[in-house]
C-alpha cells in the first residue's frame, strides 16, 4: 500500500492496485442508486438475450471502481483532494459479475498551481480483469495539497 497521496509523486511514477470482485450486490446497488436500472444490467436473461454471458457492468461502474482501487492505494486519499475529470475514458470489452477488477498506470503530468498551495496532476489507467485482459482505460485528472507548499503566516 502507498503511503503518498499524487502530490508527493514525480510524472513517471508508475503505480498498481489491488484487485477487488465485482459482486450482484455492489451492482444492484449502484444501479439503484445512479438510476441505471436497464434490464442488462440487472439480469443475466437479458444479458443473455444481448449475447453476453450474463448481466453487463455498466461503465460508469467501472470507472467508480477506478477511484476506489486508487484511494485504497493512498493515492488519493489527501484531505481536501478533489477530482476534475477523465479524459478518454474507453470500455474495451464488456464486464460481467464475478470479475475480479484492479488497476495499473502511470502519473503523465503534475503541475504546482500559481499560488503554489495545491498540485494538479493527470495520470493514466488501464482497468484489467483477472485474465490480464485490459477492460478500459483512461486519465483522471485531480487537484491535491502541495507537500512542499509553506505558507507564511503573518505574526
Amino acid at each position: 500500500m502507498e503511503t503518498e497521496h499524487w502530490g508527493y509523486k514525480k510524472v513517471g511514477y508508475k503505480y498498481k492496485t489491488g484487485s477487488r470482485l465485482v459482486t450482484p450486490t455492489e451492482l444492484d446497488l449502484f444501479c439503484d442508486i445512479t438510476g441505471m436500472r436497464d434490464n442488462v444490467f440487472l439480469s443475466d436473461e437479458v444479458g443473455r438475450a444481448y449475447g453476453a454471458k450474463r448481466r453487463v457492468v455498466p461503465g460508469a461502474f467501472l470507472l467508480a471502481i477506478s477511484i476506489g482501487l486508487l484511494r485504497e492505494t493512498g493515492l488519493i486519499t489527501a484531505p481536501r483532494t478533489f477530482y476534475l475529470g477523465t479524459d478518454n475514458f474507453k470500455v474495451n470489452t464488456p464486464v460481467y459479475l464475478y470479475e475480479t477488477l484492479r488497476l495499473e498506470g502511470e502519473l503523465l503530468h503534475r503541475r504546482v498551481t500559481s499560488e503554489g498551495d495545491r498540485v494538479v496532476v493527470r495520470y493514466s489507467f488501464l482497468m484489467k480483469n483477472q485474465d490480464d485482459v485490459v477492460v478500459a482505460q483512461g486519465e483522471n485528472i485531480c487537484i491535491f495539497p502541495n507537500p512542499e507548499f509553506k505558507s507564511s503566516e503573518k505574526t
